[in-house]
């Protein structure tokens, strides 16, 4: 009897649960869920990288017990970026969801995105006026060149800034960075989207506002040059021209020099080199370019010699003449004594030999 007591209590106990569960799936039924426009949370990017592509927004289907779902915030969407990524890549979109709520469908459930570098460069600073003309030699800039902040695969085609001034000032002024143009090398203007600019602003400030102040020509002074498989065919020197203060009316100096630029036989492209403002000691001051040096450039071309056969006094005579590609000596360049007419001679020739053979 006792026995078959124990069985009941038992038997009660467990329809008691039976009738509980079911109840409470009546109570709590599982209903489902859309969360549109979730934006995309993107972990794991450095500080050194930047995305350039659009992070789409995900909708996510959820479903569970309708207490939690239908007052549950929006998920949180999230893709990881790997450490060494760089470029093109696809990534799946990861949801955190309560754990009584389950993941029915995201859309779209992987993402493309661009990964780039970041990186800096200082570029020059031109001025320009509204129709394009060239003003930048009228003032003193500082500083004279900006540092961009940006993309590597975007600024690697910026040359330079533009400030455009619609009215050539009287006095100086301050233009801020937001107000700059980036341009590449064919003039074409840059999105600045992913590009920061410091300073923040650059002070204009015309040279002709001044009486004391003097612009000068610089005059590049090169040696230890030998002609050989290349020709110097030209020279650039950047900034061009500096800017000195005097107080006298008559300044004695017309121009300014490099230090000696000794290529060793070398052909360089560039080389940044001190200005040599002694001459300007005691009677003018240097203020621009404010680190006293300048950047010259070197244009080579590759050469070819030529060989003029002659007699002289009835000897064979050959004189061997060293020009770039495209320029030929004139075949009456020598005289009958064997000697190179000087005033036929092409600027960027040179003689090498000129004897009997």
């Amino acid at each position: 009897m006792q026995q078959n007591r124990g069985t009941l209590i038992f038997l009660s106990l467990l329809f008691t649960l039976a009738l509980w569960f079911a109840m409470s799936q009546t109570l709590t039924p599982n209903t489902e869920r859309v969360f549109t426009g979730i934006k995309i949370q993107v972990r794991g990017l450095n500080d050194n990288k930047v995305i350039l592509s659009d992070v789409p927004l995900v909708n996510i289907k959820v479903r569970g017990p309708e207490d939690i779902v239908s007052t549950m915030p929006r998920p949180v969407a999230w893709v990881m970026i790997p450490k060494d990524a760089v470029g093109d890549i696809v990534l799946s979109v990861n949801v955190d969801l309560p754990s009584s709520v389950s993941l029915l469908d995201i859309n779209p459930s992987s993402v493309a995105l661009r990964i780039d570098v970041i990186k800096y460069k200082n570029i020059p600073i031109e001025i320009l006026t509204a129709s394009h003309a060239d003003i930048t030699s009228q003032f003193e800039i500082l500083p004279p060149r900006v540092s961009i902040k940006g993309p590597s695969s975007v600024i690697a085609s910026i040359s330079k800034a533009i400030i455009v001034l619609e009215q050539i000032p009287q006095e100086s002024l301050k233009v801020s960075s937001s107000d700059i143009m980036l341009v590449d090398l064919t003039g074409k203007p840059k999105d600045k989207k992913f590009i920061t600019i410091e300073p923040s602003e650059i002070k204009l400030s015309p040279f002709t506002i001044k009486q004391d102040y003097v612009q000068l020509p610089v005059v590049p002074l090169v040696k230890g040059y030998v002609q050989g498989e290349y020709v110097l065919a030209g020279i650039k020197v950047n900034p061009s021209f500096v800017v000195v203060k005097t107080a006298t009316t008559n300044l004695p100096v017309s121009f300014v020099r490099t230090a000696t630029i000794d290529l060793h036989g070398e052909y360089p492209s560039s080389v940044q080199v001190p200005i040599n403002d002694s001459p300007l000691e005691g009677i003018a001051s240097l203020i621009y370019p404010s680190r006293k040096n300048v950047s010259v450039y070197f244009v080579w071309q590759k050469t070819k010699v030529y060989k003029i056969r002659t007699t002289v006094n009835g000897a064979p005579w050959i004189v061997m003449i060293r020009c770039p590609e495209s320029v030929e000596p004139p075949p009456d360049i020598v005289d009958s004594k064997g000697n190179v007419k000087t005033d036929k001679l092409p600027d960027t020739c040179v003689v090498i030999y000129s004897g009997v053979y």
